[in-house]
């Protein structure tokens, strides 16, 4: 998938109620998502379960890649908005309460809607063209290299881009692959306190050189 105009919406809502159509079509395509999949998240499906025409979905997006890029993005911008500010917070933090502070923001972050979060991982490839997902991940990975720059006499690592890069990959790939599973045998036994404990204990040993 690329970045084209027919993966955009069609046009954005200038009116109260026209952004509560949105809104409505949007919750919709996250239902359908959340509950039945992927595959059953066509257009027709979701303006049924909206309670539009078709007609109406089309006025708005297209088709459905403009609408799960709307759906991406609105997701991608709450979990934005609830990490940035609790990561400006930590800037001023001793390293060992920094990296608490942002496995706790992480964790936080992938609880908002773990299961809509995970379908929409999982075909990010089909919904966000690369370049902005490369523009997510790079801003995350500058914040945290910010930091280590900082802090760097607190820290044991000759690199401190590629410690920036391992940190935001690894925390976010492991806290998404436990919160947002959809395997019941591993949600038994990975607890969130559990995790916590050692995904700080992994970053705190792996900045200190232990």
């Amino acid at each position: 998938m690329t970045g084209s105009t027919h993966s955009k919406p069609r046009r954005r809502p200038s009116q109260a109620r026209s952004q509560d159509t949105v809104n409505c079509i949007l919750e919709a395509t996250a239902h359908i998502l959340r509950s039945e999949g992927f595959r059953k998240a066509t257009t027709n499906h979701i303006a049924e379960r909206a309670g539009v025409s078709i007609g109406s979905l089309y006025q708005y997006f297209p088709n459905k890649q403009a609408l799960l890029r709307a759906l991406t993005e609105k997701h991608l911008s709450e979990m934005q908005q609830q990490i940035a500010v609790r990561l400006s917070d930590s800037l001023s933090m001793p390293v060992p309460e920094a990296i608490a502070s942002r496995v706790d923001v992480m964790l936080d972050a992938h609880a908002l809607d773990p299961a809509l979060h995970a379908v929409l991982t999982e075909h990010a490839s089909q919904i966000l063209p690369r370049e902005e997902q490369n523009r997510l991940e790079n801003l995350y990975t500058d914040l945290v290299l910010g930091y280590l720059n900082q802090r760097s006499a607190e820290i044991c690592c000759d690199d401190l881009k590629l410690a920036s890069f391992i940190l935001v990959h690894s925390l976010e790939t492991l806290t998404h692959r436990a919160i947002a599973s959809t395997d019941p045998q591993q949600n038994e036994w990975i607890s969130k306190a559990s995790l916590r404990r050692h995904l700080i204990r992994l970053f705190t040993n792996y900045l200190s050189g232990q």
